[in-house]
């Protein structure tokens, strides 16, 4: 009788099968991100957003970040909520509370929360594997708001692109102009890094211990500002269309979204630097005597204020020194915000312009909401419907939150609110009222305003089958 030869495994063949076994674990725990990530990309990105906002919160925490060593929890998330949505407020001064390192993260938190998070995780990404796989584009569609898988990679190029030419031309206009106001060369060269930065990201954020009215509204400060924060808050996707328009020297090819957030810009702006020129002109309260003396330096004040306004937010003047119908004016455009996938947040541009479009069309009694040509389909109105409410209800249940918290005047929390959410950092001064506790429901307000309705609302949706069922249909009276 023949024996079969013993089998020998060697301890190499060993040590490949368990290797093979840990390989197979983790693939499949990196296999169940990548699932989460394709079938639910909003709440993915959600996710990875709170993530990166504590790991800098805690990097804010450390002692070498604060002239006063350890930084207390509220303060250092309140801060850097504030600084990946892009808004502005603090609790302490950045100048004065933070030190290099610590405004160094300050600036490095504003640039990947202008650019959203997946978007920076997609760049760094296709930079070392030369490509983008699906999973990478399916978040970074989630996150720059975009349905052209095909494009992508077309848009993040001008993200980059974009970024990094603004931002180095905003540095090399406002580097001499710190010099001329006796800042040594190193101070003001991080100076006009950290504010080209914040500027182009339409964060607010700045590190001058008299803040940005310091200047003078010196113009070749204010018109590269200007032009940095309007191209922050146009839109990627519309930079990307304008440039293909302007390469092909066609406007044909300027698609409609792009069409509406520059109308919308044109108009949005108009109204409310007129409003500023007519109701404000004669308020000796914003500015100093200097400027209000000079006809022209008064007029280049008033212009950057306005324009500030709806989506950058520095703190150029004190705001209760203005009228009660422009606060109010201010609280309005604030809540509206920039265009979609910007560096600026709020209901967006293009939201109020749908609603408005299909107000017109309901006077009109025509059935379609119609513009250039063009007919919007239904499910972009029940889009714009839902933001704008679901805003609206965020704004109200926080102005009640934070009512019942502190002893806070509703004028001074109901603009704060506004501003928190569209993360605009304008503010009346709610920080004097706020606990550690009401500065987080705060800096939570913030994230959310961050993050977007749509988002938001996408992330609790849940498959229902009763969608595949009409049900018959039944007018109810209203008006």
């Amino acid at each position: 009788m023949r024996l079969k030869p013993r089998v020998k495994f060697s301890r190499r063949r060993r040590k490949d099968s368990r290797s093979s076994v840990k390989n197979l674990i983790k693939g499949s725990n990196t296999s169940a991100i990548v699932t989460l990530a394709k079938l639910r990309p909003a709440s993915f990105v959600i996710s990875t957003f709170l993530l990166v906002l504590l790991l800098f919160t805690l990097v804010l925490m450390l002692p070498f970040c604060s002239y006063s060593g350890w930084t207390d929890f509220h303060l250092a998330f309140y801060t850097a909520s504030s600084a990946i949505s892009g808004t502005g407020m603090e609790l302490v001064p950045t100048s004065e509370h933070w030190t290099f390192f610590g405004q160094f993260t300050l600036m490095l938190i504003i640039q990947i929360g202008g650019l959203g998070v997946m978007t920076m995780a997609s760049l760094v990404g296709s930079l070392f594997s030369k490509r983008m796989g699906l999973t990478e584009k399916i978040l970074a569609a989630s996150d720059i708001k975009s349905s052209k898988y095909g494009e992508l990679g077309s848009l993040l190029r001008v993200v980059l692109i974009s970024m990094a030419v603004i931002e180095a031309v905003l540095v090399a206009v406002t580097f001499p102009r710190f010099l001329y106001m006796h800042e040594d060369f190193l101070h003001a060269l991080w100076h006009s890094v950290f504010f080209a930065v914040s500027a182009f990201n339409n964060a607010g954020f700045d590190i001058s211990a008299d803040g940005v009215a310091s200047w003078g509204f010196n113009i070749w400060i204010i018109v590269p500002t200007l032009f940095a924060i309007f191209m922050g808050s146009i839109g990627f996707p519309v930079i990307l269309n304008i440039f293909r328009a302007i390469k092909k020297r066609s406007w044909h090819t300027v698609s409609l979204h792009t069409k509406i957030v520059l109308v919308a810009f044109v108009v949005l702006d108009l109204i409310i630097v007129l409003w500023f020129f007519v109701v404000e002109w004669g308020n000796t309260h914003l500015f100093t005597p200097e400027i209000n003396d000079d006809p022209l330096l008064h007029s280049q004040a008033l212009l950057f204020t306005a324009l500030n306004t709806r989506t950058e937010g520095f703190e150029i003047i004190d705001q209760s020194a203005l009228s009660g119908a422009t606060r109010l004016l201010e609280q309005i455009w604030i809540f509206i915000g920039g265009a979609p996938a910007s560096t600026c947040s709020g209901i967006k541009v293009t939201t109020i312009a749908v609603l408005v479009l299909a107000l017109m069309s309901e006077f009109r009694g025509v059935s379609d909401i119609s513009i250039f040509a063009k007919r919007l389909s239904f499910s972009s109105l029940k889009v714009a419907v839902t933001i704008f409410f679901t805003g609206i209800a965020i704004v109200i249940l926080f102005i009640f939150i934070i009512l019942l918290q502190t002893n806070a005047p509703l004028d001074i929390v109901q603009f704060d609110t506004i501003s928190a959410f569209a993360n605009n950092g304008l503010s009346l001064g709610l920080d004097q009222f706020l606990t550690p506790f009401t500065s987080v429901l705060v800096a939570i307000l913030m994230i959310l305003g961050r993050i977007g309705t749509m988002t938001i609302v996408a992330s609790m949706i849940r498959q229902d089958f009763s969608k595949f069922v009409r049900y018959p249909e039944e007018n109810v009276i209203l008006g």
